[in-house]
């Protein structure tokens, strides 16, 4: 053996690093983000949307809302139709400043985010409001990246009556071709 050779069975391998704080409040997972954005939106639903007490809130869920909610771009985007309008109601409340914004990753990035978190395969990850050691992250995407906005939701929790406006048009008659005249 050479001066120079270092031998590896005689130390033990280091140990992984603790999991950072983060890990322990950052929701990872279709099933995970979908259903604490819809925890947040039955949690903000306007009273007079209720009905007779039906879906009332539970009190012993988390107050946080979700801050951001990362995805990563797929072959089949149909399965995160729903998110545009999940976030913008567990948002509806709150300011344009605080609203939830949805960051669209490449699909590369899937495989980076299965090797951080350990699991076979990350497709959505959400950062809640008060994520330890997020504040930076959640500024930056306030920031710089659009609040997700639907029209027709914005006047729904209004609570105003809007009339039915219907345009009609009405095309005009055709007029028939005038037949040509043949010379002979």
């Amino acid at each position: 053996m050479e001066s120079g050779d270092v031998t590896t069975a005689s130390t033990p391998p280091a140990p992984p690093p603790p999991p950072p704080l983060v890990s322990s409040a950052v929701k990872i997972g279709f099933n995970s983000v979908t259903r604490s954005l819809e925890r947040a939106a039955a949690r903000r639903m306007p009273a007079c949307l209720v009905k007779d007490g039906r879906n009332p809130p539970r009190s012993d869920e988390p107050a946080a809302a979700m801050a951001v909610v990362f995805v990563v771009r797929s072959s089949d985007d149909s399965l995160y139709a729903h998110l545009p309008a999940l976030c913008a109601t567990a948002s509806a409340p709150r300011s344009k400043q605080t609203a939830t914004r949805i960051v669209s990753l490449d699909a590369s990035a899937e495989a980076r985010l299965a090797r951080t978190t350990q699991l076979p395969r990350v497709g959505i990850v959400g950062v809640p409001e008060d994520c330890p050691n997020a504040a930076a992250l959640i500024e930056y995407a306030q920031h710089h990246v659009e609040c997700v906005e639907i029209p027709w939701l914005t006047e729904a929790l209004n609570g105003q009556y809007q009339p039915l406006k219907i345009e009609v048009t009405v095309p005009s008659p055709a007029k028939p071709a005038k037949a040509e005249k043949t010379v002979n």
